[in-house]
């Protein structure tokens, strides 16, 4: 059986979307830090959408998600620069 290889234009791609999702959830930790501390702020903003509760859950529960697509999109960044630079 022939060795499949990932394009480069798919990395890219991979990465990209990665950091757009990384950079989404970023906004979020960041409005739901500002819902935990200003709640009553939030609350009106967001139409009740996120109360104090649901602001600490959300904050809580998404670093972790954060952190992968965080760490997975520099990865795949460098390691894209890296076989590039190789090449030269």
């Amino acid at each position: 059986m022939g060795q499949r290889t990932i394009s480069k234009g798919t990395i890219r791609k991979i990465a990209r979307w990665c950091g757009w999702l990384a950079l989404a959830l970023l906004l979020v930790t960041m409005l739901s830090g500002y819902g935990i501390s200003q709640f009553r702020v939030v609350d009106r903003v967001t139409f009740g959408l996120l109360s104090k509760a649901i602001s600490h859950r959300l904050h809580l529960n998404i670093e972790i998600p954060l952190l992968v697509l965080t760490l997975l999109h520099v990865g795949l960044v460098l390691w894209g620069r890296r076989s590039v630079s190789k090449r030269r």
